[in-house]
This record gives C-alpha cells, structure tokens and sequence, in this order.
C-alpha cells in the first residue's frame, strides 16, 4: 500500500485566492455595481495575476456569483447569526433589525448594505448573478 503524496499546498492556496478575490469583489460591487467588478481591476486591488483569478474563477459571471455567494455569507455571519441568540417573537425582531443596523453603521462593505447596492443593477435581470 502506498501513502498518498503530501499535499503541495495548491488547494490551500486557490482557496486562499478564491476567499481574497471573493471578497474583494464584493467590496466593488458596493461602490462600483456588479458589472463594475473586472478582472483587470481585482488583479490590480488583490494583487493576483489576472491568470490566477481565471484559473480559479473561469470567468467574470462566476466572480460575480463568488461575489454575492462572499456578500450572503457576510450577512448571515454578522446580521442573522447574533439575532438568534434571542428569544423568538418580538425579541429576536428587534435583535435582527439592531444587527442589521450595526452591519450599516460598521460600514462592513465600502459602498455600505451589499442587497441595497447591486439589487438596483440586477432586479430587472434574469440569469444565474440576478438569480443568486
């Protein structure tokens, strides 16, 4: 039986990329659109070849889904995840809506509420970005 090859560290650093690239573009969607987000202009902000970010995106509609993917999980981690803490009803209403209003007030993305920013640009849409 043969060991399996210690791992190079590609994975782990393609992830990394991906999370950075993600991230990033979720910040120029807030100020800039979806459709403002390019490769050229992420390569420049993160510092990752253009190549790179194709390797592990493929293309600029999957950076965009990466993007809102990066944008719902920044929600759910600041704004839904404290309110259930609180009781049901009325309390975990109100601890909802004083995390939504601290999301606003930290200013978590530049352009401010993620939704608020792009739904604007895409409502009108149909396709796999205006659908995520």
């Amino acid at each position: 039986m043969t060991a399996l090859p210690a791992a190079d560290g590609r994975r782990a650093r393609g992830d990394a990329t991906r999370r950075l690239v993600a991230r990033t573009a979720a910040d120029i969607a807030t100020t800039h659109g979806l459709d403002g987000i390019t490769v050229g202009g992420l390569s420049t902000t993160t510092g990752v070849s253009k190549s790179g970010i194709l390797t592990v995106f493929g293309n600029r509609e999957a950076i965009q889904l990466a993007a809102v993917a990066e944008a719902r999980q920044v929600y759910i981690d600041v704004v839904i995840r404290p309110a259930l803490s609180a009781a049901p009803g009325t309390a975990r209403l109100e601890a909802l809506l004083d995390s939504w209003v601290a999301y606003l007030r930290a200013e978590v993305f530049p352009g401010g509420c993620f939704v608020s920013a792009t739904s604007v640009e895409f409502g009108h849409r149909s396709g796999p970005v205006a659908d995520a």
